[in-house]
């Protein structure tokens, strides 16, 4: 299902090729060109380029927005998506706040063609009127870099040729010997998608349309209409999708092509992905009124030209409730994460007080406060985010063997979350190696039924 979603927003997004974009709108795009600043970091394998307007951003109207009225905060899906906004709101706006302190202007991004698993793409913040690059720099490094931190970062924010770029270390690096490129249709998208905060603009090159000739396979997928892929990659000038954000939230999706025959050809496969997406039973239990969405997003078909255009009242009522759909989803696998990190701290420090025990394994989560910070960090620690009301909100397993006698650490189970009062089908848990995962409550209780089976033997079994 995620892998469909995804595969949807790409090609609405990417399939896409250059040729000779017409009428006004290219003529006076071209004349205004590229930043200059940006220039010397678009290349002829550039697919995408980002623009993030932060000036246009007001941090404070997203959540309110998001959430819509006071009516709907008794729902569980309310509460967990305010979680959500709880945890970043004050960080975000803080962040936006000091870039300005900063002099930053804009935020720019490249992205090219390579192994996605490497991040082949770095965010550019250009250095004028006097910005600050120190700051900038470490406005970005603060997302990576803690006081805590032990291992080097493998991100990176240095300047660059009068900027500061920020994205895997290797990365970054390669934009010191990059040769820039003339890719006039990058500036005509950004102009085309007016004055948005948030621009995003696929162009493809010949490098690309060369890449695509000899990678794509002849067909699509019937999900996706069963045409050529390379004659529609060779049939796109440029894609772009500009987002204007709340209170005055709108989207605009611009698709250009070389012909109205290359229009009609993206057309066909958009169309034939949001069917295909609407067929989906997993989609209809992730998104409520899918047919309703689905048919507002269809794009119009205009000559050369691929449009679609929401205005605040559409996407209120389109794309608002999903986004708090999102929003609530984010927020609940955010609260698992922590809960699984504080399973693992305190898997942790359960194995540093059996290295001090000659292996033997304490009595209670009392005995490990001198292993978990102290009594104040060990009462921290026990508090899940899944289930706050319940204390402690994990439940120690003592292993019934030392700890030198195991054979197989990370399948003993250590420490789970309560499941008092919890509705969740699903429950972490901590291994005596120190990991966390999550799994099914009846795995869990299979599991435990195993060690305690296994305990009087001398060694733990494989399960």
């Amino acid at each position: 299902m995620g892998k469909r979603i995804a595969l949807v927003l790409v090609l609405i997004l990417i399939l896409p090729r250059v040729a000779a974009a017409q009428g006004n709108l290219v003529a006076t795009t071209q004349a205004a060109g590229l930043d200059p600043a940006l220039t010397p970091f678009v290349t002829n394998g550039t697919l995408f380029v980002l623009q993030i307007d932060p000036a246009k951003i007001d941090v404070a109207a997203i959540k309110p927005w998001i959430l819509g009225s006071t009516k709907e905060n008794d729902s569980g899906e309310y509460k967990a998506a305010a979680g959500f906004f709880e945890q970043y709101e004050t960080r975000g706006r803080s962040w936006v706040e000091d870039f300005h302190r900063a002099a930053g202007r804009l935020i720019y991004g490249v992205a090219w063609l390579g192994d996605p698993d490497d991040l082949p793409c770095v965010l550019i913040v250009p250095l004028e009127h006097g910005a600050d690059g120190t700051l900038i720099a470490k406005l970005f490094e603060g997302e990576t870099k803690t006081p805590a931190t032990t291992q080097p970062s493998e991100w990176e924010a240095t300047e660059i040729n009068g900027a500061i770029l920020y994205g895997l270390t290797e990365q970054v690096e390669k934009m010191r010997t990059v040769k820039p490129a003339d890719r006039p249709m990058f500036a005509t998208g950004l102009a085309g998608l007016g004055d948005a905060a948030v621009k995003l603009v696929f162009s493809p090159s010949e490098t690309l349309k060369m890449v695509a000739s000899l990678e794509l396979p002849e067909k699509l997928p019937e999900a996706a209409g069963g045409g050529n892929p390379v004659a529609l990659v060779n049939s796109v000038t440029w894609a772009g999708l500009g987002l204007k954000l709340p209170p005055a939230a709108e989207l605009r999706l611009e698709v250009w092509s070389d012909s109205p025959i290359g229009t009609a050809r993206v057309w066909a496969i958009v169309d034939a992905l949001l069917e295909s997406f609407r067929k989906e039973p997993a989609a209809r239990r992730f998104v409520t009124k899918l047919d309703d969405l689905i048919d507002g997003v269809k794009p119009s078909q205009d000559a050369n030209r691929l449009w679609l255009h929401m205005d605040a009242a559409a996407i209120d009522q389109l794309i608002r409730p999903r986004l708090m759909e999102l929003a609530a989803l984010a927020g609940r696998i955010g609260d698992q994460q922590r809960s699984l990190a504080n399973e693992e701290s305190l898997a942790q420090a359960i194995v540093d007080y059996a290295t001090d025990h000659k292996g033997g394994f304490p009595d209670s989560l009392d005995d490990l406060a001198p292993y978990a910070g102290g009594r104040e960090a060990l009462a921290e620690a026990l508090v899940d985010p899944l289930n706050p009301a319940v204390h402690p909100g994990y439940v120690y397993v003592k292993p019934l063997q030392t700890m030198g006698r195991m054979v197989q650490p990370d399948e003993i189970v250590v420490v789970y979350e309560s499941l008092e009062g919890a509705a969740d089908e699903t429950v972490g848990a901590a291994f005596v190696d120190g990991h966390a995962d999550v799994m099914p409550r009846e795995e869990l209780s299979a599991r435990l039924a195993a060690q305690k089976q296994a305990g009087a033997g001398p060694a733990t079994p494989p399960f």
